[in-house]
Parts: structure tokens; C-alpha cells; sequence
């Protein structure tokens, strides 16, 4: 099965309003198929699908996109497909739907698959812990030792929430696959590595309007610094596996600072020398496949 080419006929449109207010609209839509067993169910799937309405559901969407002009109070109502006299164009059967939108919208059932998607944020404060300032730089006492324990600070964290209605809802898909990863790619005015998928909370199934339906809660928070941990290069080893010694000379109980090529810096060295590993260990996914405004 293949219906493609769609394409707003000319002929056949129709326009009324009237002195209470009321319009109507319609439009020809064309399409055509190549494949003979096609009929008029399938022809009214892909055109609810072109138009962007869920199949098996009633279909309601407002008079917009077929054009220069919309009205978004006027919503379809009615889709009617009719194989032309002719029948073909070369190999293709072609065929017309007809769109029918009316401005009474309180006669139309709500669909609460095609409601907006519901957003809210707040911000959260936790306390983190300080070791280097906001130019990069390690943060040392006066002697050029960093502090231990390092210093703390207010962090505030905003955390983002989307709420909309879905046909189903897989928990094993989103624990799989979203939960507790980050984005790759930049989304929602973040770049990558910013955001982290927190949760993906769901209720149902719903029904309304004889539409079946789960409401799903998307909750993401926002780090400016990203969400992969920075860590202090130290250990109790360097890279030869000599022991790292502290100012007396004696084997390190807590770990004395590394260079990036893995051996002890010298005591002069700090803080200069001080340098932060940063390991991957959170997974990425790109959050936009999720389709969230």
C-alpha cells in the first residue's frame, strides 16, 4: 500500500460564515494510490496520518495549514474519500477527500489525545561541594593547598515537568532507555550534557470521550556545569605504581595530587599543576526524539 501526493485541489473549496457567527469550510484534498486493493479505509488512515491525527480516535483538528488563511476556532468534523470517475493518473488511482470544519466547536468531542502539552518548572536548591573557582581555577588555601573538605555553596537546580496524553505507555522502554540519561545533543536551551531525564511517571488507561488514553509526567533537571562528574586527579599510586608520598615523605594515607601524565606532582607544583579527571559515566540519548515542545 502507497498513498502519497498530497495536494489541496483548487476546485472544490467552500467558505460560509454566518450573521451568528457560524463557519464553515471546506476543502479537496488529492491524493493517489498504486495499488489497486486500496479503498476508502485506507485512504481516510493516511489522510488522518497526514494530517497528524492518531488512527482509531476520533479526529478533530482545527482549519489550519491547508493554506494562507486559518480560522483555529473552526475544527474538522467530517472526512469523506471518493475515487474520482477517471480512476487513474498513469498507474495511480487517484483519489479525493473532502474536508468538512464548522465553527461549533461545542458540538465536537474533545480529544485528549490532541490537547496541548501541560509545562511547569521550578527551582530546586541543594548544596555542592567547591574545588575549583568559576574561571576553572582549583581553590587553595594560602599555603596553595585546596581546602579539606572542600568548600560548599547554594546550587539551585531548575527542574522542568511535561505532562500530555499518549496512546500507550511502556515503562521498560523508558527505564531502558531515558531514565537517568542525559541529552547528547542541545535541547530545550540547553547544550548537551545539561539536561537528565528524571522520570517518566504515568497514569491510566484513561477513557474520555471513547478515546483510551495514559497521561505521562516528564521530568527533567538542569545543570549548568553538566551532569558528568569532575573529580580531583589524585590517588595513592602514581602511574608506575610507585607510592605517592606526603610532606614527610612518608606513604599517602588520603592521596596526593596527580599530573595529567599520572605521576606525583611535586609539592611545588600545586596548585598549578592541580587538574580534574572526568569521566563518562552517565549514558546519552538525544531527548528530542521524544517529541516534547
Amino acid at each position: 500500500m502507497s498513498i502519497s501526493n498530497f495536494a489541496v485541489q483548487k476546485r472544490g473549496q467552500e467558505g460560509s460564515w454566518t450573521s451568528t457567527g457560524e463557519r464553515n469550510y471546506t476543502t479537496v484534498l488529492q491524493c493517489l494510490s498504486n495499488d489497486p486493493k486500496d479503498n476508502q479505509v485506507t485512504v481516510l488512515n493516511a489522510t488522518a496520518n497526514y494530517l497528524g491525527i492518531p488512527l482509531g480516535v476520533p479526529a478533530y483538528v482545527i482549519f489550519a495549514n491547508l493554506g494562507n488563511d486559518d480560522d483555529p476556532f473552526a475544527k474538522l468534523k467530517k472526512m469523506t474519500a471518493r475515487c474520482t470517475a477517471s480512476g487513474s493518473v498513469g498507474e495511480y488511482k487517484e483519489w479525493l477527500v473532502t474536508l468538512e470544519f464548522d465553527s461549533n466547536a461545542e458540538q465536537l468531542p474533545d480529544n485528549p489525545l490532541l490537547r496541548p502539552t501541560q509545562i511547569s518548572g521550578t527551582f530546586q536548591e541543594y548544596l555542592k561541594a567547591v574545588e575549583k573557582d568559576r574561571n576553572g581555577k582549583p581553590i587553595t588555601n594560602t599555603a596553595n593547598y585546596p581546602f579539606d573538605p572542600p568548600l560548599e555553596m547554594p546550587d539551585a537546580r531548575f527542574n522542568l515537568t511535561m505532562t500530555r496524553n499518549e496512546i500507550i505507555y511502556d515503562p521498560a522502554y523508558f527505564a531502558n532507555n531515558y531514565i537517568n540519561y542525559i541529552n547528547s545533543v542541545p535541547w530545550y536551551g540547553g547544550t548537551a550534557g545539561q539536561w537528565r531525564c528524571v522520570n517518566v511517571a504515568g497514569t491510566g488507561p484513561h477513557i474520555e470521550n471513547d478515546v483510551a488514553f495514559f497521561t505521562l509526567t516528564y521530568e527533567f533537571q538542569f545543570h549548568i556545569e553538566g551532569w558528568q562528574p569532575q573529580v580531583q586527579n589524585r590517588g595513592k599510586k602514581a602511574i608506575n605504581g610507585v607510592p605517592c608520598v606526603d610532606a614527610y615523605n612518608n606513604p599517602t594515607q588520603d592521596g596526593e595530587y596527580l599530573a595529567t601524565t599520572g605521576f606525583q606532582l611535586q609539592f611545588n607544583q600545586i596548585p598549578g599543576g592541580i587538574n580534574f579527571v572526568k569521566p563518562l559515566v552517565f549514558y546519552e540519548t538525544d531527548f528530542n526524539a521524544l517529541g516534547l515542545p
